[in-house]
């Protein structure tokens, strides 16, 4: 964990760099991912040491720990990638460093549903890995509003179990700083939207006559604009919100869905 502070420490100085350095930021941070993955590298496989023989920690604490370092590192490994553009809609506008962001905030659900498949958790990490799961979720919201040809079908998924994860943590996490029921009614609405304008654009086309329309130009028309415009939350102003977000604001996501 000291190590992983070290590192995300060194994040932030690249990420508050001044402009005039910012040429040097992208350099910088390959170099911070190469130091990032030998701390992973150095994780142990099996249990860790303990500081007290005669005190081992149980197994499940053990595992729990392990997958919770995992998860901070690809959390970290998230922001040194938004650390090299002005914020999350300059990367997106970048189509390889965008796929490469909005796989790895759809990997994190993965790593969260792992963590809490292995069996309980230590309640004290609890607060802090729902915080990281909601940075991931504002990424793939963004990216899904702003393309959602592209990142719909591959978001829907982890969005729809990030529902679960919650639904679940809202019973035992008591966090003042953590919206879990806000952030809920978003995530179904963001996710009743993906289905039905995919649903409605996988549909065939008839007019009334029986005839088979243009459906090509029936679904541009449908995906004109944003996906998500009908709805009341989120709006427009919450996606612009998420888009000019950069990787210093991208922490305070817990605070995105009041």
């Amino acid at each position: 964990m000291i190590s992983l502070d070290r590192n995300l420490s060194e994040t932030w100085t690249v990420v508050n760099a001044p402009a005039s350095q910012s040429r040097n930021n992208e350099d910088r941070v390959e170099f911070l991912n190469f130091q990032l993955q030998k701390v992973v590298d150095k994780i142990p496989t099996g249990d860790f040491t303990s500081l007290e023989p005669t005190a081992a920690p149980p197994p499940w604490l053990q595992s729990g720990l392990k997958r919770f370092c995992r998860l901070r590192v690809h959390h970290i490994k998230i922001l040194t990638q938004i650390s090299t553009y002005m914020s999350i809609r300059d990367l997106i506008s970048n189509r390889a460093s965008a796929n490469t962001l909005v796989r790895a905030a759809a990997k994190s659900v993965d790593l969260h549903l792992e963590m809490i498949n292995a069996g309980e958790i230590n309640p004290l990490l609890l607060p802090t890995a729902i915080k990281l799961l909601l940075t991931s979720l504002s990424i793939m919201m963004f990216a899904v509003s702003d393309c959602p040809d592209e990142y719909a079908s591959l978001c829907v998924q982890p969005l729809q179990s990030a529902v679960h994860i919650l639904s679940d943590a809202q019973r035992y996490v008591e966090d003042p700083d953590l919206n879990i029921c806000g952030t809920l009614h978003v995530l179904e609405k963001v996710i009743d939207a993906i289905q039905r304008s995919y649903f409605q654009r996988s549909a065939p086309f008839i007019s009334r006559n029986g005839d088979t329309g243009n459906s090509v130009d029936d679904r541009e028309n449908f995906f004109e604009g944003n996906v998500f415009e009908e709805l009341p939350t989120p709006d427009s102003e919450f996606f612009s919100m998420i888009g000019s977000m950069t990787a210093t604001g991208i922490l305070h996501g817990d605070n995105l869905f009041g």
